[in-house]
């Protein structure tokens, strides 16, 4: 009798998402979106619809207008210390 064929089963918790990643132009961004862009974690400026700013290091990028980007969903909390 024949084995019945298994899927293997991913040893990774959770399981690491496979779908490739959804570019979108920068322009097409809403204002205060957050996106990745060359290994940085951005966010497009409220006041500017062409600037950027990185929110690990503070550093704002201009002219990001035709670029293309990684979206993605983020929650920030801010507590007093």
């Amino acid at each position: 009798m024949a084995k019945k064929k298994t899927k293997p089963t991913s040893r990774v918790s959770p399981p690491i998402d496979k779908t490739p990643p959804k570019y979108v132009q920068y322009d097409d961004l809403q204002n205060g979106a957050a996106f990745l862009y060359a290994g940085a974690l951005l966010m497009k400026c409220e006041n500017s619809d062409q600037e950027a700013i990185d929110l690990d290091t503070g550093h704002v990028t201009d002219c990001m207008c035709e670029y293309i980007v990684e979206p993605v969903d983020i929650t920030i909390k801010w507590s007093r210390k």
